[in-house]
């Protein structure tokens, strides 16, 4: 949710290839041949952070599924950075708690396990 689409791509073709981020323009024949290569699909989305609650990351999930495009898994870059829907309050520990309840009743509806991070301050 933080990065865009191009750069989070860029990252993935880097780890799924081994060429260097640096090397990907370069070599982008060769990044081309060892992607085509892989098995399954992969679709990035970019949403802006806190532009965003869990139920319309659902909704969006739900045309997917529509569309016959049903994710195997979700992975959401920082949950921290959707809004929550089903708790309002003042405080951020408990907006976040009402995120991960969220989430993870999306997961149990939809039956596609949702995979994120969390960033702390320590």
């Amino acid at each position: 949710m933080e990065l865009s689409e191009h750069y989070v791509g860029a990252r993935y073709d880097t780890v799924f290839t081994g060429i260097p981020s640096a090397d990907l323009k370069v070599k982008k024949e060769e990044v081309k041949g060892k992607i085509k290569n892989l098995q399954g699909r992969l679709l990035i989305k970019y949403f802006p952070p806190k532009g965003v609650t869990v139920k319309k990351l659902q909704q969006h999930i739900e045309k997917m599924v529509t569309l016959d495009n049903k994710p195997d898994v979700i992975i959401i870059d920082y949950a921290d950075l959707l809004l929550s829907h089903s708790n309002k309050s003042d405080s951020t520990y408990q907006e976040q708690g009402g995120v991960y309840i969220d989430l993870r009743g999306m997961s149990g509806e939809l039956e596609i396990p949702v995979w994120t991070a969390s960033q702390t301050n320590s």
